[in-house]
């Protein structure tokens, strides 16, 4: 994932993401958000400036 842009502890997280049913990211990490969106594990993040995008 160092290619992406995150590493090993964002990494980790969304493996435990994936492998666990019903878990999703919350980030305001634009890398890591880029990630976990591709691979269907992001909750957006509202905050009152909006969406993070």
């Amino acid at each position: 994932m160092a290619e992406k842009g995150i590493g090993y502890i964002d990494a980790h997280l969304v493996a435990s993401a994936k492998i666990e049913k019903d878990v999703l990211i919350w980030t305001a990490d634009k890398r890591l958000a880029r990630i976990a969106e591709s691979l269907n594990l992001l909750n957006v993040l509202k905050y009152h400036y909006g969406t993070i995008n």
